[in-house]
């Protein structure tokens, strides 16, 4: 039964995997990233134009 979580629209690689069925068990040691830090690393890493 899956549980409904408020954090995990943030978590792009978990939706990834709810949607296709899967579950994420973490293992302590967790490589997740909220999408707003990858939204501003790919903001910062952009050249200027």
């Amino acid at each position: 039964m899956p549980t409904h979580s408020p954090w995990r629209a943030d978590l792009p690689g978990i939706l990834a995997l709810t949607a296709e069925g899967q579950s994420y068990l973490d293992s302590a040691a967790t490589a997740q990233k909220l999408q707003a830090l990858l939204d501003a690393q790919d903001q910062a890493l952009e050249l200027p134009r």
